[in-house]
């Protein structure tokens, strides 16, 4: 009975030892497997891949262009410089490197202090080409990840900004922007904010002024729509009307300002 449990005992060593090598020694979704290849023109594409993949150089135009190249070669060799399966590994290597660089840059640029126009909209751009080629190779953890940080800058965005542009309609629209409180949760609550945009100064600073920068949109929000109120009595001289939107202007404005500028207007609106 001892010698049995000790087989036991013995058998599950081994079998977690196993399981961890697997785990050890397992490629990480995060990396893409880099081919190796006997034939001269497979490396000599390979060679070409890596050096599209190089800071500043990745373009979909030369992504493109290697991967006819790699298609021309075995279809017209037939086979003789590619071989098909070099080939589809050549075009996933293409792929996936291509989905790793785009990362490493997404990861690079909301670590700094700034992030250039020209570079964000790259990353996006470079992020909606390679995700049409999700069917032909499946999803990448590379790619996943440089989506979800380009997610939350736009989410980052959305939060910091408040806008006070106005327009007409009836009934008249409040001021309906999140509160300040919410805004800072919702951008502190980012699972790379303190990681990356924490680091960025202006970033930081909106942050900070949540609050005031809120209230100015408010402000400004409702000084915009007396204008509108104002412009739509203009074309339409329904005085009418402009009694109702006073009314209800009255109930949803917060500018006491903008309220006494439409209630003089309203006093003499043919001046």
């Amino acid at each position: 009975m001892k010698k049995l449990i000790k087989l036991i005992l013995i058998a599950t060593v081994l079998v977690g030892a196993v399981i961890g090598l697997m785990y050890i020694i397992a490629p990480s979704n995060n990396e893409e497997e880099v081919p190796d290849f006997t034939s001269a023109q497979a490396n000599e594409w390979k060679s070409q891949i890596n050096d599209l993949c190089k800071e500043g150089k990745w373009t979909e135009n030369g992504f493109k262009k290697i991967e006819t190249g790699i298609h021309t070669d075995r279809v017209t060799s037939k086979g003789d410089l590619i071989s098909m399966d070099e080939e589809a590994a050549l075009q996933k290597y293409l792929y996936t490197a291509s989905c790793s660089y785009l990362n490493k840059q997404v990861d690079g640029l909301f670590k700094q202090a700034s992030y250039p126009a020209n570079t964000v909209k790259s990353s996006e751009d470079m992020l909606t080409f390679l995700n049409t080629k999700l069917d032909s190779f499946g999803a990448n953890s590379n790619l996943t990840e440089a989506s979800n940080l380009l997610s939350e800058y736009h989410q980052l965005l959305g939060a910091l900004s408040f806008s006070g542009n106005a327009t007409y309609s009836r009934p008249l629209k409040a001021f309906n922007a999140m509160s300040a409180d919410v805004a800072q949760n919702r951008v502190k609550s980012l699972k790379h904010y303190s990681s990356h945009f924490s680091k960025n100064p202006s970033v930081k600073s909106k942050v900070d002024n949540l609050a005031s920068n809120r209230a100015k949109a408010e402000n400004d929000y409702y000084m915009n729509l007396e204008r509108a109120v104002e412009n739509h009595y203009k074309s339409t001289k329904d005085l009418e009307v402009l009694l109702d939107d006073q009314i209800r202007f009255d109930e949803i404005s917060t500018n006491q300002n903008a309220k006494s500028r439409l209630t003089s207007f309203v006093n003499n609106p043919n001046r």
